[in-house]
Order: structure tokens, then sequence, then C-alpha cells
């Protein structure tokens, strides 16, 4: 394990870590990558099965980039290791086990990006006959990530909450999931499924 060779006392206390979670504060350049990708490397060196290993980051770039380094630190093994984005690590658990969940979804699902989902949320203003040009689909379809996210009961204005609606009972019957539903489904779950978590 040469690599840990390059670490600073800190991180090296971090890499090393033996007993319960351990929690990291680093700010920018301080080699948070460095540590973490040491850290999944050690783990994989000391028999933790890289399949039972999972780190998530915010961006495709970071993800590739850390999964690359550990496969350079362990070898091709390493390419178990549950290495992804929010998003990534979401569509995975997802593809397995969406049908557990009450809406209908098949495996097979698509994933829409935000300007499907906008022309979706337009064409269910105009199914509701409602006037398009009082609605900002750009607002409306972050009304709806915002709704979802914080998963609140209701929105301010009952029309609103039509559109939504009618935009979910679209997704839902074409087999459709948009980035919000990737986490939010994700986290229902592992909330209400143990098994899975």
């Amino acid at each position: 394990m040469q690599f840990l060779q390059s670490l600073n006392p800190s991180q090296f206390k971090a890499v090393t870590h033996q007993q319960g979670p351990l929690f990291v504060v680093a700010g920018a350049g301080t080699g948070k990558t460095k540590t973490l990708t040491s850290r999944i490397a050690y783990l994989i060196l000391n028999h933790v099965d890289p399949k039972r290993i999972l780190a998530l980051t915010f961006t495709n770039k970071a993800a590739r980039e850390m999964k690359e380094r550990v496969i350079s630190m362990t070898g091709p093994h390493a390419f178990q290791t549950w290495l992804y984005t929010f998003h990534a690590f979401g569509l995975q658990v997802l593809r397995k086990h969406i049908q557990t969940l009450p809406y209908g979804y098949r495996p097979n699902f698509t994933v829409i990006d935000e300007e499907d989902g906008k022309k979706i949320i337009s064409e269910q203003i105009k199914a509701l006959g409602l006037d398009s040009k009082q609605y900002s689909v750009r607002a409306l379809k972050h009304l709806i990530a915002l709704y979802k996210s914080k998963r609140m009961d209701q929105f301010e204005r009952t029309d609103e909450e039509k559109i939504y609606q009618k935009y979910q009972d679209f997704l839902k019957a074409e087999n459709l999931v948009d980035f919000d539903d990737l986490l939010i489904y994700t986290y229902e779950l592992f909330e209400n499924h143990k098994d899975i978590r």
C-alpha cells in the first residue's frame, strides 16, 4: 500500500480509521478526493468486498476520476465498487427495484431530461384546457422539482397542483422518470424496504 506514504497525517488518520463512522470536513484543495479514493483502496486491500463500498459525488467527471484512481491503486476488481453520481446511483438501484414501488413502473423505464420535462408540462397545460400564456413552463418545472425534493404536501395554487398531477400521471403511464424521480424514488425504496436498503 505504497499510496499511504503520500498522505499527510490527517489524511492517513481518515484513510486508516477502523471503528464506526467518520465525518471529515475539508476545504477546497485539501485533498478530499485523494483521501476518499485512498480510503476506498485501503478498504479493498484489507478484504472489504468492493460491491459493499458506496461512494457518491456530484459530477460524472469526479465519479470517473475517482474510479480510475481506485482502480490504479487496487486493480480491476475495484470496478465492482459502487462509485457514482447521486443520480447514476439512483438509476442503478431503480433498474433493479422500481417495480417494488406502487406506481406501475417497469425496469426498462426511460429517464427524461429537463427539456423533455418542459415539453411534457406544456402538453399537460394544454390538455387541462388552461391558458398556456399564463404559465412559465420553466418556472413550473422548477416548482415541480422543488415540490418533489422537499416532499411538500400541496401547491400554493390549485392549477399548479393539477398540472403537477397530470405531469406525474403522464410519466407513470409512459414509464418515464425525471432526474428528481431518480433521487426521490430511490429514497422511497430505502425508506420503506429494509431488504433493498
